[in-house]
């Protein structure tokens, strides 16, 4: 009798299990980058989180909504008529100074505003803005009283 195994059966290369390992690792990566960019980007002031104390926006923004600010887009363009905007209060005579504000644009510079009845003339033109949730009513009476 002969004590002697029988050799070994021949392995498939392995390429494939290379492969995988690469692939698990930039989808572990992906996140960490991600992360890495928010975290750089709120570290240069280019996004803010903040809080919505009011409904001044609503349907848009509602009250307590938790939103972040990007401060990127207007570096490349000014802010066009419909851009929901966040904005310091400094230099305006009737707000509490250094207080955030988001507000959507209505006019540009150089436009006449108007409210009429819940209704925006914008250059004594009748302007009719609108969301996804309909047209946009402006409500005097939500309005603080040193604006109206």
């Amino acid at each position: 009798m002969n004590s002697k195994a029988p050799p070994p059966l021949p392995q498939p290369p392995r390429a494939s299990s290379g492969r995988r390992d690469k692939l698990l690792i930039w989808i572990a990566l992906i996140p960490a980058i991600f992360m890495g960019a928010l975290i750089l980007s709120r570290f240069f002031g280019l996004v803010r989180p903040f809080y919505v104390p009011t409904g001044a926006m609503d349907p848009a923004v509602l009250r307590g909504d938790h939103v972040a600010m990007e401060n990127i887009t207007f570096l490349t363009r000014d802010p066009h008529r419909g851009d929901i905007v966040v904005f310091k209060s400094d230099g305006i005579a009737l707000l509490t100074p250094s207080t955030l504000y988001i507000k959507r644009v209505a006019g540009e510079p150089g436009d006449r505003l108007k409210l009429s009845n819940g209704q925006l003339f914008i250059n004594d033109k009748l302007v009719i803005l609108s969301n996804a949730f309909g047209k946009i009513v402006y409500n005097m009476h939500l309005m603080p009283s040193n604006l109206r």
